[in-house]
């Protein structure tokens, strides 16, 4: 046993047969016994991948605790109570709660709806022990050494070498390689090939074990699909150690990235850890220097400091990225982590998977060709029949019945495909008589070529006549020849005819007719290069091109002059043409995402000229845009590490193209790609659903799985966000709404900073000018409620028009609070601050004596200053760059905001008229001159955003240039400026880009 156990995985994977079930100690006929089993299991485990604990619930909490601004809030909060600000102290732990507390739920969400998406069904093997039948068992309790039976229609349960085969095996691999094109299994290892497409990860260094093709040609792959043949294999590894299993280590071994916003939410809290410190200092020294105890000094400074500290910043950011994860659930989009959802805003790369999320990862009849005859003066006819929908996407047509899957082309004119012509008929017919692919209630079972062509015929209402057809004689295809031949006898009539698919080029020497519109000598003027020209289009157009022949009939073999017993000379029927398809909503998401100003990079182990059809088909390539590179260029273009400059996409490089093809790529390439853009500072966003795709999507800034039922579990784990529906039209409403949700933040942001900077200037400057106290506690906590409550947090849910979602992403070192932000803060903060002093003072110089009751009439205007000041300047803040009331920004649009900003103005006048609320506010009623007074004050805040918005001053610090820049003139560009008021004023929704503008972020 210990011999076993030291046996390295990958050794027995390159031996033959014979040598694999010696090293493995098992007779490859009788199978192991069950005591053997037992000790193996104890040894090696169950054959499963190792599950991660679920995270508990108190670990999800202090998850969120180590963030740095829920750190200083947690701070602030002690000292607050050290300190004796009781009320200080809840409110900001009511606010670490509630930030907790939301994402520890949406957390819990996601995960429940993911746990949804796993398979019910435990996936079983069948498996020789002790000498017995082949019986049925849980793939998990599969040990190395087992003998297994695999046979068409079943996923492999274990890694598995092969030791006897009955017909061609041939495994669909896509999930673990990446390559749509199914691999054909053989018993022994070819010779001189080096390609190289499975990744393994050497657990002593970490680094990548390559496994070339002639090594993965005898194994069976756990978790691949075996499309046909039936073969028995010895088990050669379980679990973790399988190919499967080491990916998937691989991907847990990456941790996951911290996005954008949480970034910026860092580099923030640091900030306003320094802005503290410095408050405290200030007045620290100041009060010293008046000769102030220093405990009080101390009190006064930390007070004003944990005042400056927006303690509903976090509950804001919290609630609108979960806002936005439930609006992204209702469009079949689970997000697992909050901040994924705003990543996906400032992504400016998304590397896209081809197969399964370009494509339908389905592979069907795209065209059909066959001679149409010959029409007026003898010219030869072209008939083609091509789908114009797939089979679950069909196209609507005006009575809002579905349409036609195909259409029939005679000579390029488009005909009623009502009636299916004899030729197409007769090319269907004979496909489906030479093939061993079956369609049932459950599914398809066999190669994907011979099921697409059944489906074909399905979909037009062509009899599979197979029932009445016994075959005879066989040769199955096979890849050396590339051709399959099937003899068969009519039960009815007793005629036997052989039927042959394959490549063209194979057939061709055989050929010696066609019988598509009618019987014809293939050595006629130009058929032979007309078929041939019919091949090479469409080739080029990246289909794989099957002809199908049947030998000559018995009546035709004196027009061929052969014998009539003779099966060797072929009659060409027609041209399938086969592709995986693009999906429909493809298309419409690369032009959207192209708007947006995403770059796009699709990768695919496919070929060059597959790939490049696919790009052009979705809008990835043109004929004016788009470069596309091979794995062998990928790998110069790493060891010069000049990935993202051959792109076009380096730093300091500007423009370039906005769609890159990569194909013949490996799962390493993928995971190297983002690691170069993320370099570079690209925001990168990756898309998969395969176990090769796992390590690039746990790297990536955001991880996008495909979860609609073709996804793997390694996917779903890797990823940040899983699609339900598989539609990438999902990703553009996700980077829609991570732009807004940014903006929105951006948006609250500026309202909590200028606001919170007033009042700590406000309390402050009254305490340097020796001024009493203009607020009391009860009206300093009120406008702690408005600044951080409904208000406030209505921000986040403001609807964004597409001048905002069409910008280009940001970049994603860029500070939340910009140059242009931080003027802005402080210009508000400047004018709410001396406003609101300005009315103090004025009150305190028209009474006499600072009593208490004196005082409550400057204290109740201060507060009604202050108050309508937050609720102008939150009006102001609900766009960066359009003005409030425009066709951008309807007045009436945000519901919440309009409820939240009514129901504090009437809380305010019952603070100021109720007499119980009088008492405890220590407010006293004012006259209606006195609010008017006030209502002209308060304003000049929203006047002086409109100024802003404007550009009268000429600050340049509009997000969306409103004209080109010229020199300014004092009185011309002011006159300017206000006769642009009303184009601006209506702009339209779809604004925000002026002709010969561009929008800056």
């Amino acid at each position: 046993m210990k011999e076993l156990r030291a046996t390295d995985t990958r050794v027995v994977k390159q031996s033959g047969g014979s040598v694999s079930t010696e090293l493995l100690h098992v007779d490859g006929s009788v199978g192991l016994s069950t005591e053997e089993v037992r000790r193996r299991r104890e040894m090696f485990g169950w054959n499963e991948l190792e599950q991660d604990e679920i995270e508990p619930w108190w670990r999800k909490i202090i998850s969120q605790l180590k963030e740095p601004l829920i750190l200083l809030l947690f701070l602030s909060a002690i000292i607050s109570t050290c300190i004796g600000q009781y009320d200080d102290a809840i409110s900001i732990t009511l606010a670490v709660l509630i930030v907790t507390g939301v994402a520890l739920v949406q957390e819990m969400r996601s995960e429940e709806s993911l746990k949804a998406l796993a398979s019910l069904v435990p996936p079983k093997g069948t498996v020789i022990r002790d000498g017995g039948a082949p019986h049925s068992i849980l793939a998990r309790e599969l040990v190395p050494g087992d003998i297994v039976i695999v046979a068409a229609g079943f996923r492999v349960p274990a890694d598995c070498r092969l030791l006897e085969k009955n017909g061609e095996v041939i495994v669909d691999e896509s999930s673990l390689s990446g390559e749509s094109e199914p691999v054909t299994k053989r018993l022994q290892h070819r010779q001189g090939t080096g390609d190289t497409s499975i990744i393994s990860i050497d657990s002593s260094n970490g680094m990548p074990i390559l496994l070339s093709t002639s090594e993965c040609d005898t194994i069976l792959f756990m978790g691949t699909f075996v499309k046909t043949g039936r073969c028995r294999a010895v088990v050669v590894a379980t679990g973790g150690k399988s190919e499967f299993g080491l990916t998937a280590c691989d991907m847990k071994q990456v941790g996951p990235q911290r996005s954008p916003l949480q970034q910026g939410m860092d580099e923030l809290g640091q900030k306003l850890s320094a802005i503290s410190i410095g408050v405290i200092l200030v007045i620290g020294a100041a009060g010293l220097w008046r000769g102030e105890r220093l405990l009080d000094v101390f009190t006064i400074g930390v007070s004003l400091a944990v005042a400056a500290i927006p303690e509903g910043l976090p509950i804001c950011v919290a609630v609108t990225l979960a806002l936005g994860v439930m609006r992204m659930a209702r469009r079949n989009a689970v997000v697992k982590r909050l901040p994924a959802v705003e990543a996906l805003g400032c992504t400016d790369v998304v590397c896209l998977d081809k197969t399964g999320t370009l494509t339908e990862n389905e592979m069907t009849v795209s065209e059909i060709w066959c001679t149409g005859g010959r029409g007026r003066n003898e010219r030869r006819r072209d008939l083609r029949l091509r789908r114009v929908a797939t089979r679950n996407h069909l196209n609507d047509n005006n009575n809002g019945q579905p349409s036609a899957i195909y259409a029939v082309i005679l000579d390029g004119a488009t005909l009623s495909a009502e009636v299916v012509p004899a030729g197409v008929a007769a090319v269907l017919d004979a496909a489906a008589c030479c093939c061993d692919a079956t369609l049932g209630t459950d599914g398809a079972v066999g190669l994907p070529t011979e099921v697409a062509l059944l489906r074909a015929g399905l979909d037009l209402g062509i009899e599979d006549r197979r029932p009445r057809l016994e075959r005879i004689a066989e040769q199955p295809f096979d890849s050396d020849r590339k051709r399959m031949d099937v003899t068969v006898r009519n039960i009815d009539d007793g005629s036997i005819v052989t039927y042959v698919k394959g490549a063209y080029e194979v057939l061709r020497p055989h050929l010696v007719g066609t019988a598509g519109g009618e019987l014809e000598d293939f050595n006629a003027q130009g058929l032979e290069s007309s078929v041939t020209n019919a091949v090479k289009e469409l080739a080029n157009r990246g289909l794989r091109v099957v002809a199908v022949a049947r030998s000559v009939l018995p009546s035709e073999s004196a027009i061929f002059q052969i014998p009539p017993q003779d099966r060797h000379h072929l009659v060409l029927l027609g041209l399938a043409a086969l592709s995986d398809p693009a999906r429909p909503t493809a298309q419409r998401a690369i032009t959207a995402l192209k708007l947006r100003g995403v770059r796009v990079v699709m990768l695919t182990g496919d070929g060059r000229d597959t790939a490049r059809a696919v790009a052009k088909d979705v809008g990835i390539l043109s004929n004016l845009d788009g470069i596309d590179a091979s794995g062998a260029e990928l790998d110069a273009w790493f060891r010069a590490d000049r990935v993202a400059e051959k792109m076009g996409w380096g730093q300091g490089q500007h423009g370039g193209p906005s769609g890159v093809v990569l194909y013949r790529v490996s799962p390493r390439h993928k995971l190297e790609v983002v690691k170069a853009l993320q370099r570079a500072g690209s925001v990168v966003a990756m898309t998969g659903d395969g176990v090769n795709d796992a390590p690039a999507l746990r790297h990536a800034d955001v991880g996008v799985a495909m979860g609609g039922g073709r996804g793997t579990d390694v996917a779903t784990e890797a990823a940040d966000c899983v699609l339900t529906d598989d539609d990438i039209m999902s990703i553009v409403s996700a980077v829609d709404e991570g732009k807004a949700i940014f903006h929105n933040i951006r948006n609250f942001i500026t309202f909590q900073l200028s606001t919170s900077l007033a009042a700590l200037g406000l309390v402050a400057l009254a305490h340097l000018l020796a001024l009493p106290s203009p607020l009391n506690a009860m009206q300093v906590l009120w406008i702690n409620i408005i600044m951080d409550g409904p208000p406030a947090q209505s921000l986040g849910v403001e609807p964004v028009d597409l001048a905002v979602t069409r910008c280009p992403p940001r970049n994603r070192n860029e500070s939340i609070v910009t140059p242009r932000i931080f003027v802005r803060v402080v210009t508000s903060a400047i004018l709410i601050c001396s406003g609101t002093l300005a009315v103090f003072a004025s009150e305190l110089k028209a009474i006499e004596h600072h009593d208490e009751m004196s005082m409550r009439r400057a204290s109740t205007m201060t507060f009604t200053t202050f108050v309508l000041f937050d609720m102008f300047n939150a009006l102001a803040c609900r766009s960066d760059s359009a003005l409030v009331g425009s066709r951008r920004v309807p007045f009436f649009a945000n519901k919440p905001f309009c409820i939240a900003v009514g129901a504090s103005l009437l809380g305010q006048l019952a603070v100021i008229y109720w007499s119980p609320l009088q008492a405890v506010f220590q407010t006293e009623p004012l006259a209606f001159r006195d609010l008017c007074k006030i209502l002209v004050i308060t304003s000049s805040v929203l006047f002086l955003d409109i100024a802003r918005k404007l550009d009268i001053f000429g600050l340049r610090f509009s997000t969306f240039p409103l004209s080109p820049r010229t020199p300014h003139t004092t009185k011309g560009a002011a006159k300017s400026r206000l006769r642009r008021l009303a184009t601006i004023w209506c702009r339209c929704p779809g604004g925000g880009k002026v002709p010969g503008k561009e929008n800056v972020v």
